[in-house]
């Protein structure tokens, strides 16, 4: 294809070529007159001998013609060579490729990945809202054409597959036909599933970009390309808390981009960026030019400010009316209190103050009792041992006490060792005597008793001894 160089076609002069795709050369051409460059591709002669090519190449075409984002590269012209081979003019984009900035300074801090992201998905949603499916997103198929403020660009989209063409475009894409990149292929991708082909298939590339932004590699590494597929359909990849000290709510945004069932990934990129800046903790901030129309008539970046500022403000609006409704409650309570309402309508105290009533004492209470007045105790004298002294309570005269009344010799083996039992009198204050621990005295020496002698009976009442008389076999006492 250098045979190219220094050719015209139509108004550009082929100067060098600058790149090389799946299907085709990309050249760098110059208007002369009014010193404009732009990038031509064209279709490669091997591909060109297939039909499935050429008509690969016309739907990238028309795909890009159809789109209009300051996120995708735009294309002005179409048409043929004079050997036929079909060709189309695009825009010139100067810079490098997102592999080259990660590869030269990831990992990304979140506010980077963030900018990055917020452009992405914005190209993304003008793309998947017009049915198409880019099917080959990867960081050599962006370009950063500018970096402060940094502006993206999404190219080659000659794998691009048209939701909405039906069966006009399965002859494009048949059963057991893996198309894509290794490296951010999904894994319906892989097992050339054409029917599970959807907006989540872009949606898992950008997660491996994610993924790779933040911990400064790719999810899988592999030596061979069909290692790669295997571990892109069966492996999980590190986690981005434990491994990298990512955020567990940012990765597991990531991860759910991640998921190998399409079904349980986010499938819209509203959502993703939406999620991700939620995770972040930040609403990011908007680098899509006004000027951008997508196919529908209205501006993506305004939409996608709308949906980012939407969370926030709702969670605002909600906890500010939750704050008036508390202001007002507490105010009602605080001016009204009905607890003291009823105090508020009785009728006011009347304090009599009459000299005579002061001077009363208060009648007692005929339920009263006053506590029985103290006894006298009395003290027994024992041998030996002092007793302490005792209260003993007054026996009823109308009921005959029947306690037992110890002796003073039992009363005296007894030791006693409690404290006289102090009753408060009437009009005095009862005082706790504190009394001596008892003195341990020897045991009392126990009086001899006195032998006792039986009466001695007269002889008069003498009665004689039993006698035993023998009667036949038997004795017989009487």
């Amino acid at each position: 294809m250098n045979t190219l160089v220094g050719q015209k076609i139509g108004n550009y002069v082929i100067r060098r070529p600058i790149g090389k795709g799946g299907m085709g050369s990309v050249f760098l051409a110059e208007n002369e007159s009014i010193n404009h460059r732009v990038a031509i591709k064209v279709l490669d002669d091997e591909a060109a001998e297939h039909c499935q090519g050429g008509q690969r190449f016309l739907n990238e075409a028309s795909v890009l013609a159809e789109l209009r984002h300051a996120n995708i590269v735009s294309i002005s012209d179409f048409g043929h060579l004079e050997n036929g081979q079909p060709y189309f003019v695009m825009e010139y984009l100067e810079g490098r490729t997102l592999r080259d900035v990660i590869e030269g300074q990831s990992p990304f801090s979140l506010s980077e990945v963030v900018s990055v992201l917020e452009q992405l998905c914005a190209a993304l949603k003008i793309v998947h809202d017009a049915g198409i499916v880019h099917r080959d997103l990867k960081p050599e198929n962006i370009m950063v054409v500018q970096e402060e403020p940094l502006r993206l660009k999404i190219i080659d989209f000659g794998l691009g597959k048209n939701l909405n063409a039906g069966q006009k475009d399965d002859h494009l894409t048949r059963d057991n036909q893996v198309m894509g990149s290794p490296m951010t292929m999904a894994p319906e991708q892989i097992l050339a599933d054409a029917d599970r082909i959807s907006p989540a298939t872009d949606i898992y590339a950008l997660g491996v970009i994610l993924y790779w932004m933040l911990s400064g590699s790719p999810p899988f590494k592999a030596s061979q390309a069909m290692m790669l597929l295997a571990m892109h359909i069966k492996e999980q990849p590190p986690g981005l808390d434990s491994d990298f000290n990512i955020r567990p709510d940012v990765a597991r945004v990531v991860e759910r981009c991640l998921a190998k069932d399409p079904k349980r990934r986010i499938r819209d990129a509203n959502v993703l960026f939406s999620s991700f800046t939620a995770a972040c903790g930040t609403t990011g901030t908007s680098n899509v030019g006004a000027h951008s129309v997508p196919t529908g008539g209205t501006l993506l970046s305004t939409q996608l400010g709308q949906e980012q500022m939407l969370v926030p403000r709702s969670r605002a609006f909600v906890s500010v009316i939750f704050a008036f409704v508390a202001i007002v409650a507490g105010s009602a309570l605080l001016f009204y209190q009905p607890w003291k309402s009823h105090a508020r309508n009785a009728p006011p105290l009347i304090k009599a103050n009459i000299p005579e009533l002061e001077k009363l004492e208060p009648i007692s209470s005929p339920t009263r009792r006053d506590p029985p007045s103290p006894i006298e105790t009395t003290t027994i004298p024992v041998v030996g041992e002092t007793l302490t002294p005792s209260i003993e309570r007054k026996p009823n005269k109308k009921r005959r006490s029947r306690r037992k009344v110890r002796s003073p010799r039992r009363m005296a083996t007894a030791p006693v060792h409690r404290k006289a039992a102090q009753v408060p009198s009437k009009n005095t204050t009862p005082k706790v005597v504190e009394e001596p621990p008892p003195t341990r005295m020897p045991p009392p020496i126990a009086e001899p008793k006195a032998a006792v002698v039986p009466p001695v009976a007269p002889d008069s009442q003498k009665v004689a001894p039993k006698k035993n008389i023998p009667v036949g076999a038997g004795t017989l006492g009487f």
